[in-house]
Formats: structure tokens, sequence, C-alpha cells
């Protein structure tokens, strides 16, 4: 898993890739013992169902609990959100090390 955290507050923002399933080419030197690939598992899940086990997973490792809203996380916070993202837009953004 490729990813990021950033926590504010009592927030956790994670953001990431998962691979579906094991690339060929990779030897099995690389690989981790007791993987399955996902597109495989996740055949075997209703996509609510699975999407509400792994966000468990996730909160139950940082020591947090999942709780569902009933509106999108973007409702009352548009401007906020637009403010904190102009950065960015800014070429410098894009090209710092």
């Amino acid at each position: 898993m490729g990813s990021a955290q950033r926590r504010l507050g009592t927030a956790v923002l994670q953001h990431g890739s998962l691979l579906l399933r094991a690339n060929g080419d990779v030897g099995p030197q690389a690989r981790h013992p007791g993987l399955e690939d996902l597109d495989e598992a996740a055949a075997r899940w209703p996509p609510r169902e699975l999407v509400e086990s792994w966000l468990g997973g996730v909160a139950t490792a940082l020591g947090g609990r999942l709780e569902f809203q009933p509106l999108p996380f973007r409702s009352g916070r548009e401007e906020r959100i637009t403010r904190g993202a102009i950065r960015f837009a800014e070429p410098t953004w894009t090209a710092r090390r």
C-alpha cells in the first residue's frame, strides 16, 4: 500500500493506493507473505460491506472508531476546502521537492 496520512485534531485523512493483484514480474523475494489478491477477495463481498470492513480496520488500527455521517464531507465546508486547496494550483507547490 502506498499512502499518506494527515491528522487534524481528532480526524485522520488517509489516502493512498492498494494493489488489486500481485505483479507477476516481481519475484517472490519482493512479495509479502500472506497477502491475497484484492480483486479476487473483493469479488466475494458486497461493495458496501467491503468498504465498511476496510474502513473499520483502518479506524481500529489507528485507535479510533468509524462514524458514518448522513451528509457529504463537503457539506458546510466548501469555502474552507476551497481556501485550503488554492496552494495546490500554484506551480511552486507542484514543482517543490
